[in-house]
Parts: structure tokens; sequence; C-alpha cells
């Protein structure tokens, strides 16, 4: 019995000391990647035009010809399964429904002029043509000034941001002014693609640090949602002297320690997460399965974009479909389950204005869809940025809300930013935030940068 005893003790010492070293192994931080200055336009490498050129957005009239011969001649959709509505991919009834208001209400011109409102510029940064917002906001009070750089994801844009605008430049109960640069990702909208592979996230990254020393900031404030979450936790990883906060509605940790902490969580969640929010992470396997059904895109895209992006570059149906199918389920899953897809909790118009001008037009369907292959890969996770945490001398903000499709806990999130000084949730609204309750977003940057200036 004695011996019994001893052989468990040691076995538990064993397990314990192997449990901390594995620990340790996954909790310790590679080291940060070398970025150094690249070309990724074609050819050798060129000499970047430093200008600051302004911009107008002009569709031509062979442009608009094109697509009225399109809007003419497009085949009926194939009719969608009996007692369905959308788990099958867009019903063709919504689908008519955006068809029908292109061929009878949207005035392009009209929505061409209200886009131009907007001040816009370009430059080129490492080969690349880089399309930008850039407000800068009145100040007869001269108040301080604090830039902002707002990164959009797919299948979004520049006019992610745009409806937020307003709130964001102007003062109620704050004492500072925010400055918005708003740029096209490489490859969306008016931003280039690069005609090199490998173009990563942190590629992106060292893009937009280098836009904004363009325009004399050298410390500045950076939020993203979806894949501009993801440059901007990149850009803070690596460039943390130059950030002074990150804020962002699509806060994730992928360091291998917060993913082996989420599946021993699955065993007790208590350790994990509190008990009313247990059911957005647990059980693991629902979680998962929900991932694996709504994410075939992300795996498409993440393989082979040229296919995907040469059939939604030459259907606007198809385009249509596709990406307003990714809004319906972006803003609650369940939306899929209903008769207009839950799309009625977006602008129509910003809607279409989104497909038509950012990625119709300027025929970026192929190019934006790159951008999954070249950070779905061994190269990057090899390159590990993900599994850096963001230096504790940068203040994190996240805001979560409800119906977001990619939940995790504080308690992981701390594992990437090390300094969250400011988390909260909303009950409402889903992943593309700014375009369904951007009010509460904006209150929420307000309240973040708030906190870091006290």
């Amino acid at each position: 019995m004695a011996l019994n005893a001893k052989l468990g003790s040691l076995s538990t010492t064993v397990i314990v000391l192997f449990a901390s070293y594995l620990y340790y192994l996954l909790a310790k931080a590679p080291e940060a990647p070398k970025l150094e200055e690249a070309w990724w336009d074609e050819g050798d490498e060129g000499k970047d035009d430093i200008s600051i050129r302004p911009f107008k957005i002009n569709v031509t009239t062979r442009e608009l010809q094109d697509l009225e011969l399109r809007l003419n001649i497009s085949r009926p959709p194939t009719p969608s399964l009996e007692t369905t509505h959308h788990e099958y991919g867009l019903n063709p009834k919504v689908l008519y429904k955006y068809l029908h208001i292109l061929k009878t209400e949207y005035n392009f011109t009209e929505r061409q002029d209200f886009l131009n409102q907007f001040p816009q510029f370009t430059t080129q940064i490492q080969g690349l043509t880089i399309h930008f917002l850039h407000i800068v906001p009145d100040n007869p009070e001269k108040l301080p000034v604090f830039p902002i750089l707002l990164l959009h994801g797919w299948p979004s844009s520049v006019i992610h941001f745009t409806s937020m605008i307003p709130s964001l430049t102007k003062q109620t109960n704050h004492s500072f002014l925010l400055e918005l640069v708003i740029p096209s990702l490489p490859g969306f909208g008016y931003s280039s693609a690069p005609r090199k592979p490998n173009f990563q996230a942190h590629n992106i990254a060292h893009v937009f640090l280098t836009l904004m020393r363009r325009l004399n900031h050298e410390r500045f404030y950076v939020h993203g949602n979806d894949w501009g979450g993801i440059v901007g936790a990149h850009l803070t990883t690596l460039f943390p002297e130059a950030v002074l906060g990150f804020h962002s509605n699509f806060c994730f940790s992928l360091r291998y320690i917060s993913l082996v902490k989420i599946i021993l969580g699955s065993l007790y969640p208590p350790l994990i997460v509190a008990k009313e929010s247990e059911n957005k992470l647990y059980p693991l396997f629902d979680y998962i399965r929900f991932c694996l059904t709504e994410n075939g895109y992300y795996h498409v895209q993440g393989t082979k974009p040229d296919s995907i992006g040469l059939a939604l570059d030459n259907s606007l149906e198809g385009l249509l479909s596709y990406v307003l199918e990714k809004f319906s389920v972006a803003a609650n899953k369940d939306n899929i389950h209903l008769p207009d897809a839950g799309l009625d909790k977006y602008n129509t118009t910003t809607l279409l204005d989104i497909i038509l001008f950012y990625y119709w037009f300027p025929k970026t369907s192929t190019t934006s869809s790159r951008l999954y292959a070249e950070n779905i890969n061994v190269k990057v996770f090899e390159i590990g940025v993900h599994n850096l945490p963001i230096d504790k001398s940068v203040p994190c903000g996240c805001a979560f809300f409800e119906h977001e499709f990619m939940y995790q806990p504080e308690s992981i999130l701390r594992d990437k930013f090390t300094n969250l000084m400011h988390y909260n949730t909303y009950k409402s609204v889903g992943h593309f935030a700014a375009l369904e309750g951007s009010d509460l977003l904006v209150k929420d940057i307000i309240s973040f940068v708030s906190k870091t200036l006290n």
C-alpha cells in the first residue's frame, strides 16, 4: 500500500511537472519577425511615388452600360427547395428583391456623388497604390486631436465606417477629437493588389504603418474589424511603439496557450468562461460544427481564391448572392431561417454601394479573396505573429456584440491583449457592428480612447 501511494504521488508529480513544462513552452512567445521594405508590384523593385494624390471614384459610361446589359439578360436562378429559406444559401426571392432595386431605384450617379463627398487620396507604398479616406476634424476650440487608423475586412470596404464619421470627428462629452485615416486593404476597392505571392497580414500592417508615418503620424490609435482586426492586431504586436491604443470588435487570441486552455475548458467550462456566457463557446463540438457549417467560403477562398474570384468578378447575380448571404449570417447565425435573411438590419443602399463600387466595378473579388489563401497556410503559422502577445505598454480594448460568431472570454483574450483595460459586451447586432449599430461602436471607441488618456 505504501509503495502504491509513493508511486501514485510520484506519478502526480511527474504529470504536474510535465504540464508545467508544456504550459511554459506554449506560453513562451516566439521572436518577432523582422520586416524589411519589399516590392509587391510586378517586376523588379522600383521606387515609390510618395506623393499623396486626391482621388475620386469615376465609373465610366461603358461600365454602367455593361452592368445594365447584364441586369437585362440575367438567367433566372434555380428555385429554392420547398420549406427552406436560406439554409442552402441565399434564397432567389431575396436576390430578386435586390436585382429589382438595382433596375428600378438605385441611382448610380447619385451614389457615386455621395461616396465622393468624403476626402479620398492615393499614395504608393512598396509598389502598391493605397487608397484611403482622410478626415481631419474642424477644431475651432483647439482641442487635442488624435489620429486613428480604421481598418475594414471582407466583404466590406471603407464605407464600413462612413456612418461613424460625423460622431467620431465631433466633440460631445469628451475633451478630444479624432482624425480618421480609413484605407482600403490592398486588393480591395481602389487599393491595388500585390502581384507577388506571400503578401500576408503582417505585410499589410507594415504598409499601413508607412501610410500613417507618411501622413506625419508617428503614434496613433488603431481600430479594426474582421481582417482589419487581424491586421490591426499584427500592427500593434510588431510596432507597439507606434500605437497609442488598439481597439477592435473582433478580438480573439490564437496563441497556442489560448487554444490549449479552450480545449481543457471543455472538460470544466467554469475554468475559462462565466456561466452566463458558457453557451457561446461550449459545448466545443457545437461551436466547431457551426464554424464548419458557415465557413465553407473560408476554405474555398483559403485554397482556390482565383476560381471563386473569377466566378464572382463575372456574375453580378453570383456576387450579390455570395456577399449578401455572408452579411446575413454575420448579423445573426439564425438569419438563415428567416424569409428576408435578416438583411433588413442593414441599410439596403449601403450594401449595394459596397458590392457595386468596391467589388463589382473595380473587379476585386479575386484579389480580395486571395487574402484568405495568403493567411491560412503553414508559412503564416511558422512566422508566428499570431502567437506573440501584444506588449503591455499598449492599452487594448475589445467590444463584443451578442451575435458575433467568434467569441472568447476575457481570460483567453488576455493571453494576446496583455493590457486589456477595456472590455464591453452589447446585447445587440453582430459581426459588422459599424453597419448595424454604429452608434454603439462609436460610443465604445470614444470610451476606450478616453480611458487611455486618464
